[in-house]
């Protein structure tokens, strides 16, 4: 979908009816339904979040049958044990593994008909080759699940949103519905109006998860203006109102200085304010990318007043 979006909005911005080529897209043709208003963008943004609770599962239903149900811890390795006893053939040994019941199975073979003797693997040809093969790649397997585990454990619980290619998928489908909003804000849905239910979407999320959606670092796909908008609309939605408004559409170190260092979240919960710091941190990378941030006392006095001042709120609740 985000290749054939590219494609399309090359050719679009050539021609004087650009939106009949988008229209002809992937993902609009996945957008466009019967429903009219906020309901469908809103249906859209639920099932790019779904967390598998069961108002989700009511909502969006498996896709392939038994997708959710897990699989029994050992089973695999019980199903790869018996496979690997009734693989085991030494016919010096009288051990032929399950063939004596497929012999007894075969009773029923006319006398005359020819029966085949199986032959024994020779000593280090495919079967001694499979067997090595077999043995790196459970290796690697276990590798990996290994490297999985150590970035859960640094990045936190995400069980309810999946793993990180889970996550990888919705950031990647958030900034393609803001490309599409762009390029069609009356056939679609305006920027800002896109933003306030990511927002909406967003804010509640658990701490890790919050912190890997708002992160530059975590999301290449989208450009530096869409994730300076993603930021400000969450910091406008969660600072204190004490806050003076930004009078410039743009980010500026001005702007970051004034209305966002020196204050903390609307509340007192330590979660908030910590959240409201990762969207601080977030705004100063985005800042310093692009050589627009530079090291002055008022930044350094303002990044201190916020930080006191965010803990005390989180210390008092």
């Amino acid at each position: 979908m985000e290749t054939d979006w590219t494609q399309r909005e090359k050719v679009a911005a050539g021609t004087d009816k650009p939106e009949k080529i988008l229209k002809d897209s992937l993902i609009w043709k996945f957008i466009d339904t019967d429903a009219t208003g906020y309901g469908r963008e809103r249906r859209i943004l639920r099932a790019i979040f779904a967390d598998g609770s069961a108002a989700a599962l009511t909502e969006f239903r498996e896709v392939f049958k038994n997708e959710l149900k897990e699989q029994q811890k050992g089973e695999e390795d019980r199903k790869a044990s018996n496979s690997r006893k009734r693989a085991e053939v030494n016919i010096d040994e009288d051990e032929y593994g399950d063939y004596i019941f497929q012999d007894e199975d075969d009773s029923d073979v006319p006398e005359n008909s020819t029966r085949t003797r199986p032959k024994r693997a020779r000593r280090g040809t495919r079967a001694a080759d499979l067997t090595l093969v077999e043995e790196a790649a459970a290796k690697e397997e276990q590798q990996k699940a290994k490297k999985l585990a150590d970035e859960v454990h640094v990045k936190g619980d995400i069980a309810a949103y999946g793993d990180f290619h889970s996550l990888e998928l919705r950031q990647r489908l958030l900034s393609l519905l803001s490309k599409v909003s762009i390029a069609m804000p009356k056939t679609f849905i305006s920027t800002d109006a896109l933003f306030h239910l990511f927002v909406e979407n967003i804010r509640h999320l658990p701490l890790p998860i919050f912190q890997t959606f708002v992160s530059p670092p975590n999301l290449p796909w989208m450009t530096a203006d869409t994730q300076s908008t993603l930021c400000e609309t969450l910091i406008l939605r969660m600072r204190e109102s004490a806050a003076p408004n930004p009078t410039d559409p743009y980010l500026t170190q001005e702007i970051l200085q004034e209305c966002y260092l020196p204050y903390s979240a609307n509340t007192t919960s330590a979660v908030d304010n910590t959240k409201y710091s990762i969207l601080l941190e977030a705004l100063i990378i985005l800042l310093a990318r692009n050589d627009a941030l530079h090291n002055t006392p008022r930044l350094r006095e303002a990044i201190m007043t916020g930080n006191e001042r965010r803990m005390a709120k989180a210390e008092a609740e």
